[in-house]
């Protein structure tokens, strides 16, 4: 009788539990580090991790998006490259000076394309070495539906 019990409370209390979406955690994080809301219209966030495990991959993405003129299109960076990107891009340059983000559960340890439209994230794209050129082709050159 007891483990009947204890078990219908387990799931109760887990029924009520809310998991978070990748949207919700994305708003939470440009709310509480940017005051900044996940806009309606379409948007790209471009995220550089401090502790990017391919170097190579964020100086090609970056050499990428300031070789060409992209409309709204964010860069969130770390202290540390702040003034490198900043100063050669006219994107808007959000600096996480903690290095929150690539610490969410939002798969964004590598360089990563956060895609969003009406205040939601439509798709987050990792960029490692294998799938860099096809990833910024497909995903720059190509329209986005």
């Amino acid at each position: 009788m007891k483990y009947l019990i204890f078990l219908s409370l387990f799931i109760s209390l887990g029924a009520c539990s809310h998991v978070p979406t990748q949207s919700e955690i994305f708003a939470d994080y440009l709310q509480k580090n940017f005051q900044k809301e996940i806009p309606l219209n379409h948007h790209t966030y471009v995220s550089f991790p401090k502790n990017s495990g391919c170097l190579g991959c964020s100086e090609h993405t970056l050499s990428f998006l300031l070789s060409n003129n992209f409309d709204n299109v964010t860069i969130i960076c770390s202290e540390t490259q702040k003034e490198q990107i900043a100063s050669i891009t006219n994107n808007e340059v959000l600096v996480d000076l903690l290095s929150e983000l690539e610490h969410l559960n939002l798969n964004t340890q590598n360089v990563a394309i956060i895609e969003t439209e009406h205040s939601k994230i439509k798709q987050i794209i990792s960029i490692q070495a294998n799938n860099l050129d096809s990833i910024l082709k497909a995903y720059f050159v190509m329209p986005v539906n």
